[in-house]
């Protein structure tokens, strides 16, 4: 497996990462865990942008037609959090399935994965890892839908005023791709706890965290602080252009 110990990394880059997969598991092991991904992004993006659209209109005074900052985030991080309790537990077989096999625990798919979670954990087993997503997911989404907007009012007008064609798409992909990287990096930690203790206890083995706080004290007492965001270069690598075109989707056909 890739690493049988949280404490003991084994990749220092992406390409030696990369390698490795390709070398010990073949190509298709890049895609492990992508059946219930894709079954996860429908309604975790028709929830977030259908909640955050439902709440900016709550928040909005008669006849305001610019939400001020805090609007914004509060409205995306009431979003964020209905959306997490709605769409968690699929959330948890994701992230299973893919990093199961690293860790000794191998599922047939997804049907394998909830029933033995169920058998193993019962039915909070799919809630497990819950408190840091709320604590950073809901947030992320509010950062995430608030700098969107923000990064809109200012850099999307200005290259959509300077381009020569294809403004507005390019305005989008690119407010989307920076709003996207602004809030993985201010929530990352929250979600590297929220990836160990989804993983924690997994097949019947022992728990080793307690809770949040004796998860993030672990890591940092055996890894270091740097060990939060271990892997955040990659995910900003995913975030370009997984939140531009999401964004840019969204005001297309909204």
């Amino acid at each position: 497996g890739m690493q049988k110990d949280f404490g003991t990394p084994q990749f220092r880059s992406i390409s030696q990462a990369a390698s490795y997969i390709l070398r010990e598991e073949g190509v298709s092991s890049f895609w492990r865990g992508n059946t219930p991904n894709c079954l996860r992004v429908v309604p975790v993006y028709a929830l977030k942008f259908g909640f955050n659209d439902t709440f900016k209109s709550m928040v909005k005074e008669p006849g305001q037609t610019k939400l001020t900052f805090t609007q914004l985030i509060s409205s995306g991080t009431m979003a964020g959090l209905f959306q997490a309790c709605i769409t968690y537990p699929l959330e948890l077989i994701r992230t299973r399935l893919t990093l199961g096999h690293a860790y000794g625990a191998e599922y047939k798919g997804i049907v394998d994965c909830t029933i033995r979670t169920f058998q193993q954990e019962g039915f909070l087993g799919f809630y497990k890892g819950i408190t840091p997503t709320i604590w950073s997911g809901a947030p992320y989404v509010g950062l995430q839908m608030s700098c969107y907007e923000i990064y809109s009012r200012n850099l999307g007008k200005y290259i959509e005023e300077n381009s020569k064609g294809g403004g507005k798409t390019l305005s989008k992909l690119t407010c989307g791709a920076i709003s996207g990287i602004t809030a993985q990096t201010i929530t990352y930690p929250g979600d590297t706890i929220r990836r160990r203790m989804q993983t924690d206890g997994m097949c019947g083995r022992p728990q080793i965290y307690k809770g949040m706080i004796d998860c993030f004290n672990q890591i940092v007492r055996s890894e270091g602080h740097s060990a939060l965001f271990r892997g955040w270069g990659t995910n900003c690598l995913r975030a370009i252009p997984g939140a531009g075109i999401q964004f840019l989707a969204y005001d297309t056909f909204k």
